[in-house]
């Protein structure tokens, strides 16, 4: 199955890291770019690129076009090509044939790179996304770019080039939040790329059988929720299936629910992870945060009380809801219909009022409404 990264970001079950082919928008040229689902902040969240990626020739940038499937993503241009997977949620091997690979991070306040020794390069965006970069070579060349002004650089451009002889070159991007952890990367390239295969197929076999003819749809649905993942980290104390890492880059307290209907046929332990992550930063008063990232929550909005009914929902359909699993979730359900009646019913007539009908797509760009689904 192929897919379209235009539409389906390229990623990873636990990753938060993801490639797009973005439009342009008049603050960036159209391409692909590698993204970051970190926070902090809603709206800042929709659209953090990281890198925009070009093939490069050694003089300039070249087309290409972008073929994806769950394990790999190909840049193909006439000259050559380069391949990309991500064999762990936080890193992104890079293997070129005939070719080279341009990468560009704008910069702004504060944002730099540097060598780390071994041919490495740290490069950091600003620090507000609690994530750095590691720029490696395995084989072939890397010429990284980053002129020095005031408190940071003016720009930062990391050009990997093939080994002369072989026209030929890997290197590893990986990304960290605190102190760099130097890894051995031992497995080949192909060798990453069937361990992804194999790690989503395992995925796959476990989905609800369907007719043939939707057998690719089954595969997209599979890859979609799979890749959504990303692992604990911060304020998200259970592995999240965020809405999309496309423009809906977080949990919205009411989506993790329909995350959790999705899940219970198959995957139920993850599903009960996905119900109560957001009951997890429940405050003393009953209320549930309205959107939360793994850096930021935002308590300015709540969404419909929709938690009993999709419980229910579960429980009609899974046995995996053990009475232990009741009690952890009997009290915050309490607490949240006790929240409601308390704090949403001003004038006491016993009907509690939904004061403000936000909702993520009031608040995205405009070329982004329309595409809010997970893809």
């Amino acid at each position: 199955m192929n897919f379209d990264i235009r539409e389906v970001p390229f990623s990873r079950y636990g990753s938060y890291m993801a490639f797009s082919h973005l439009p342009e928008d008049g603050s960036r040229a159209e391409g692909v770019y590698l993204r970051s689902m970190r926070g902090p902040l809603l709206c800042s969240n929709m659209l953090q690129e990281t890198f925009r990626l070009e093939l490069w020739d050694g003089q300039r940038a070249i087309p290409c076009r972008a073929i994806a499937s769950p394990a790999l993503l190909r840049l193909e241009a006439l000259q050559g090509q380069v391949e990309i997977c991500m064999p762990e949620p936080d890193i992104v091997r890079i293997r070129a044939q005939g070719v080279g690979v341009r990468l560009t991070m704008e910069t702004g306040s504060y944002d730099f790179a540097l060598p780390r020794g071994r041919g490495r390069w740290q490069i950091v965006k600003s620090g507000q996304w609690e994530a750095k970069t590691m720029l490696s070579p395995l084989t072939g060349r890397l010429i990284v770019q980053a002129p020095w002004r005031d408190l940071r650089a003016e720009y930062v451009t990391g050009i990997m080039l093939p080994d002369e002889d072989s026209q030929a070159g890997e290197w590893v991007l990986e990304e960290f939040t605190r102190t760099y952890q130097e890894r051995e990367h031992q497995a080949s390239f192909d060798e990453c790329v069937q361990q992804i295969e194999e790690t989503f197929h395992r995925w796959l076999s476990r989905m609800p059988a369907v007719p043939d003819e939707y057998a690719e749809a089954r595969e997209l649905a599979a890859y979609i929720n799979w890749s959504c993942v990303v692992e604990p980290h911060g304020l998200l104390p259970r592995p999240a299936m965020y809405m999309s890492k496309n423009w809906m880059a977080g949990l919205w307290s009411w989506d993790h629910c329909f995350n959790a209907m999705a899940l219970a046929y198959a995957y139920p332990e993850l599903a009960w992870d996905q119900l109560m992550i957001v009951f997890d930063l429940q405050d003393a008063s009953g209320a549930l945060p309205d959107f939360v990232n793994d850096q930021f929550a935002s308590w300015s909005f709540c969404k419909p009380p929709v938690h009993g009914w999709a419980l229910s929902w579960v429980m009609a359909r899974s046995d995996a809801i053990s009475s232990e699993k009741l009690e952890e979730i009997y009290e915050p359900l309490c607490r949240w219909t006790r929240w409601w009646f308390v704090h949403r019913d001003d004038d006491g007539d016993g009907v509690p009022q939904y004061n403000h009908g936000l909702h993520a797509a009031s608040i995205l760009p405009d070329h982004s409404r329309g595409n809010v689904r997970r893809g």
